[in-house]
């Protein structure tokens, strides 16, 4: 799928969400209902709209004044049909409330509200379908819009950029949400998508900055929020849409879909499960505040920018071991970062032109469970020697790591076993490189070389221990 496109409620849902945002929901139901109430009131009688903004009803008379009184009535209104762009643009316009009485209309034009910058708040009549595209864009002071109850597609950046936006409550008649519907809405806090919505496009709430919660109808059986992750998943392709700075990435998700994360600065590490087999385009970009990523080696596509312009990164785990190459550009702009891999592969990584764009590609640190019996000491790496019996050790992981073993006085190394393999006839010096992995379990024991000589077991060595080996010999 190609990027977003160039500009040019049942009791059960109520109980799924917090207090504060059910007590919302019941307020703009009510505000619905009132509205309605009103709208019936106002068709049985001929009487004249009062507009709360003066501008707006100079340009309601101007253009739908049928009967030329300087005013518009509710049947002036009502008959309606196409309101086109005549508040386009208009910055002096701040409220149309009236809208509501417009009651022929069927779709909100493309354009018909567009860079309204005063405009605070809208009511559409409940015969609205439709919001085309941009028909609200960059309304950066609106801050409330009370949907049509009969509401079924939202359009292609019909609110990009609608800065005072923090609430949004989605009618149930609602099917389509086209890309960057809601893009840019840097105050929005939180979106319910309702069981009806079937359509979710690309990068719909992409730059939504304030974005911390994010929860989908239990009913809808289109998509899904992951069980609390706050994310919205598509429940057929496992392809997780849209994320935020709260979010966690279900072990469920397949691909992590096109701008899912972008411009999303309060996202600060990432771990990205090993059902995950694909990174899109995009994914992650300008994520300034994203400082740890860890990839699976389930992963076996990157798309280009994935994590553009991740200026904040200080390291990138790569498991990855079937090293390929990523899409165009996907680091660009990560150089402050450190990529660790598989020791024995950083050669491949290093070869690979996006691979290489990190301030240094590094073997990934290992956890290594080391076992000693206690008769000596095992350092590692020139670190200081441990004398533990049982400890935890940091290595480079699938990188040769020296072992050094030191046995007590008296004592000598007897046998070194690494994830179960003996490795005692690989030992030179009492030193030991080895390849090692995040896991790893080493097992060291050391023989003290006096007890050797206590053949009774008591001990000790003693004139015993030496009559019962004389015995033993001239006995053979």
């Amino acid at each position: 799928m190609a990027r977003c496109p160039s500009k040019g409620t049942p009791s059960l849902f109520l109980l799924q969400i917090n207090p504060s945002i059910m007590k919302a929901r019941l307020y703009s139901l009510f505000l619905v209902v009132l509205i309605s109430i009103m709208n019936a009131y106002a068709q049985t009688n001929n009487d004249v709209i009062v507009f709360a903004d003066a501008t707006v009803k100079s340009l309601c008379v101007s253009f739908w004044d049928s009967d030329g009184d300087g005013e518009l009535s509710y049947a002036e209104a009502q008959a309606v049909s196409s309101i086109g762009t005549v508040f386009s643009s208009n910055q002096s316009i701040t409220s149309f409330d009236e809208l509501q009485y417009f009651t022929s209309l069927t779709s909100i034009n493309t354009n018909a509200f567009y860079y309204c910058t005063s405009l605070k708040s809208v009511v559409l009549p409940n015969s609205v379908k439709t919001i085309q595209r941009d028909a609200f864009a960059r309304c950066f002071s609106l801050e409330s819009v009370v949907f049509s109850n009969s509401l079924s597609s939202i359009g292609v950046y019909a609110f990009d950029e609608c800065e005072s936006l923090t609430q949004i409550y989605f009618p149930a008649s609602l099917k389509t949400i086209e890309d960057c519907a809601f893009c840019n809405c840097i105050n929005l806090t939180s979106i319910f998508i309702p069981r009806s919505v079937t359509d979710i496009g690309y990068a719909c709430f992409r730059g939504c900055i304030s974005l911390t919660a994010i929860s989908v109808d239990v009913a809808n059986t289109s998509y899904h929020s992951g069980d609390g992750s706050n994310v919205i998943i598509n429940s057929k392709t496992k392809e997780l849409m849209t994320g935020c700075q709260t979010s966690v990435i279900p072990s469920t998700v397949k691909r992590i879909g096109e701008d899912s994360f972008s411009d999303c600065p309060g996202l600060k590490s990432v771990v990205i499960p090993s059902s995950v087999t694909s990174i899109s385009s995009w994914a992650f970009c300008n994520c300034t505040g994203l400082t740890d990523v860890i990839i699976p080696n389930s992963v076996t596509s990157i798309g280009s920018y994935a994590f553009e312009g991740c200026t904040g990164l200080k390291s990138v785990t790569s498991h990855i071991t079937d090293v390929f190459a990523t899409g165009s550009s996907a680091f660009l702009n990560c150089g402050n970062a450190t990529l660790y891999v598989q020791g024995d592969l950083i050669e491949q990584y290093q070869s690979i032109s996006d691979w290489k764009r990190f301030k240094s590609i590094e073997a990934i640190p290992a956890t290594v469970m080391l076992s000693c019996n206690g008769k000596g000491g095992v350092s590692m790496n020139g670190g200081d020697a441990i004398t533990a019996t049982i400890c935890e050790l940091v290595a480079m992981d699938g990188a040769p790591n020296a072992f050094v073993f030191t046995p007590n006085e008296d004592c000598l190394l007897e046998e070194v076993i690494v994830d179960g393999e003996n490795m005692t006839n690989q030992v030179s010096d009492n030193a030991l490189n080895v390849v090692v992995h995040d896991g790893s379990k080493v097992i060291v024991s050391f023989r003290n070389v006096g007890v050797d000589m206590d053949v009774n077991h008591d001990g000790s060595v003693n004139i015993s221990d030496v009559v019962t080996l004389v015995n033993f010999i001239l006995g053979n």
